[in-house]
């Protein structure tokens, strides 16, 4: 059986993909022999840098913070794509063979002894792009929350903007948030992901930048429970 490495010390595996280039992944684990559910983590930026100290303006580095992932019972599987890092092969951008490497290591994840079989995507910028694309975003600021009753709808809250009601901290809110209109299509098989964060980056978002100034940074705790229910409302349509 593969030796699994720990919250700090990776074991690092080769994965054969179908064209026989040899993909490097570091695998971080939780204390046990498993299974464990798996967190999935593919970049070029080299997870050999792991080891280098977070820096000022980033409390860690796009990975999230393995450590704590690990702790609560997941395996943390670090890739370097094709022809970055470990990993053999010719680097290409977003390229078709790292659509199929993805497929294949995500296969060799889910079949290992200590995996349970689900593995799911994770991280920032790069690590939230090879598994998907942005179907759409919605944004609101904590303190417009107040929603107008008689022009909102299940599917378009209405903030009336008004009245801004700051948060008090340990209080827990409701915020209806609106999405921007769009259509796309889904088809079987297809896994929806709904990311919450609490700032906009200037290069990803520079359309409608939200800045999360550093007199504001705290702690967020999304609750999702029987007393606070949280629901993604879709409209669908056949055809």
């Amino acid at each position: 059986m593969q030796e699994l490495g720990t919250a700090t010390v990776p074991d690092v595996a080769s994965v054969k993909v179908r064209d026989g280039t040899e993909i490097a992944v570091a695998v971080y684990s939780p204390n046990g022999r498993g299974p464990f559910p798996a967190l999935f983590a593919p970049s070029p930026y080299r997870f050999d840098n792991n080891v280098l100290p977070a820096s000022p303006q980033f409390l860690w580095r796009e990975t999230g913070p393995i450590d704590f992932y690990v702790e609560q019972g997941y395996a943390y599987v670090h890739m370097d794509v094709r022809g970055s890092g470990r990993s053999g092969g010719e680097f290409d951008f977003f390229g078709r063979l790292d659509q199929r490497d993805l497929y294949d290591v995500i296969e060799w994840i889910g079949g290992q002894p200590w995996s349970n079989g689900r593995v799911g995507g994770i991280g920032q910028s790069y690590y939230c792009n090879p598994g998907g694309e942005v179907v759409t975003r919605g944004w609101l600021r904590a303190s417009h929350r107040a929603l107008d009753p008689a022009r909102s709808t299940e599917f378009e809250p209405y903030h009336t903007h008004a009245a801004p009601e700051p948060i008090v901290p340990g209080e827990v809110y409701r915020f209806d948030i609106s999405l921007e209109p769009m259509a796309f299509r889904f088809r079987q098989g297809h896994r929806i992901r709904l990311e919450i964060v609490n700032g906009d980056s200037p290069v990803t978002e520079v359309l409608w930048t939200h800045y999360y100034r550093p007199d504001k940074i705290g702690r967020d705790t999304i609750h999702h429970d029987a007393r606070h229910p949280s629901a993604l409302i879709l409209p669908v349509t056949s055809g």
